[in-house]
């Protein structure tokens, strides 16, 4: 029961972040827009629990993005579930603490290892089955960049705000 009850907390919670990514994508104005709240809820989950289920978790969130299509059925859950294997593999046996720096350089190679994966992705899928509309490279990789940046500085800035008030995010804390 208690299983039960803590999946369907992390069920519920998911459900309410993605609300909270798709309000911040269709109200925010131009470069806000581009924080991606699922990303800074992922590594954060991850850095709490250390578990693989974030990659669980991400096909979760992302199953729930590609409801509403705005690109080819499967880039985005694809690319995001091998962008967080890499992320565990990553914070597991690379990133071994979670001072500031390590989880910022977690959350920037999460994030770079999606847009790339993301771009080869539509790459090869566009090359399978063509649409009309043309794929305009530069202003993909403008906008990674600008997600990339405003996501890290969000993510920093809210890692030392928890830090302040959990010990689970000490900045002294080693494993």
């Amino acid at each position: 029961m208690k299983k039960f009850l803590r999946f369907l907390f992390l069920f519920c919670l998911t459900l309410f972040i993605v609300v909270v990514h798709f309000f911040i994508v269709y109200t925010f104005s131009f470069p806000f827009d581009k924080i991606n709240i699922l990303f800074i809820y992922l590594v954060f989950y991850l850095l709490l629990t250390e578990r693989g289920n974030v990659v669980w978790l991400a096909f979760l969130t992302h199953i729930f993005i590609e409801v509403f299509p705005s690109n080819i059925f499967g880039v985005t859950l694809l690319s995001s579930s091998l962008a967080f294997i890499f992320s565990y593999w990553f914070h597991m046996y690379y990133i071994t603490n979670r001072k500031w720096y390590g989880a910022t350089t977690l959350i920037i190679s999460t994030l770079l290892c999606y847009r790339v994966l993301y771009s080869l992705f539509l790459f090869v899928f566009h090359r399978i089955a063509p649409s009309t509309r043309s794929i305009q490279w530069t202003e993909l990789w403008q906008l990674s960049i600008y997600e990339i940046a405003l996501t890290t500085v969000l993510f920093t800035i809210l890692y030392f705000i928890f830090s302040k008030f959990s010990k689970n995010f000490s900045r002294t804390l080693s494993k």
